[in-house]
């Protein structure tokens, strides 16, 4: 019986198991389960009416049972990039291209377009001297495009420039191993790593 069940509703119900330790599986508890999970039809037009916080509900709540389904991994991922939400973005469009590559293009085109605006923002904040905001845009940056040698540089100077010496390293590292014949970089490097080797370094201090 249990099988049947179970080839009818898919395997998210005994995987995470919501009901079944409390109640008995038949027809009653099974309705209620399918109460639970909502239907693609709720959550596109979710999406086509722009109500992005039922939407991402819906599609959280939808990905908790469907865990390996790229396509709802990318509207999540699209809805965060709406509402500029940028790291949790890149957490799904990664996990998207994991299971589906339809949307490729658009997501290098959507990631693209982030990584401009946040260090175009991280410049701003510089010059407006909101330094650390400037440092926040940067590393967004350089987790939505690790391969970007820029965004690790500006970091690790706008770190440096800050006082934040051991994660300015860490950073101008990471920039130095993508590029590593930066001349302006690699002196800020070297004097970094002069002025800091002879002290111990505290914990907790590294930029992941």
């Amino acid at each position: 019986m249990k099988s049947g069940i179970k080839a009818m509703i898919g395997d998210a119900m005994f995987r995470f198991n919501p009901l079944e330790k409390y109640l008995p599986i038949n027809s009653s508890t099974i309705a209620l389960f399918q109460k639970m999970v909502p239907t693609w039809q709720q959550i596109e037009q979710a999406i086509e009416k722009e109500n992005w916080v039922e939407s991402l509900v819906l599609l959280q709540r939808w990905l908790q049972f469907h865990p390996k389904d790229g396509q709802a991994w990318y509207k999540l991922g699209d809805i965060c990039y709406l509402m500029m939400n940028f790291e949790e973005m890149a957490k799904c469009f990664l996990n998207a291209l994991k299971y589906d590559t339809t949307h490729e293009s658009d997501i290098k085109k959507k990631k693209e377009i982030s990584w401009s605006f946040l260090i175009s923002e991280g410049i701003k904040f510089n010059r407006e001297k909101d330094e650390e905001q400037a440092l926040r845009n940067f590393i967004l940056a350089a987790k939505i495009l690790p391969e970007r040698f820029i965004a690790y540089k500006l970091a690790g100077e706008t770190a440096y420039n800050i006082g934040n010496l051991y994660s300015a390293q860490d950073l101008l590292k990471k920039a130095l191993n993508i590029q590593p014949n930066d001349a302006e970089c690699r002196t800020i490097y070297n004097d970094l790593f002069k002025l800091l080797s002879s002290a111990n370094r505290p914990t907790g201090m590294n930029i992941k």
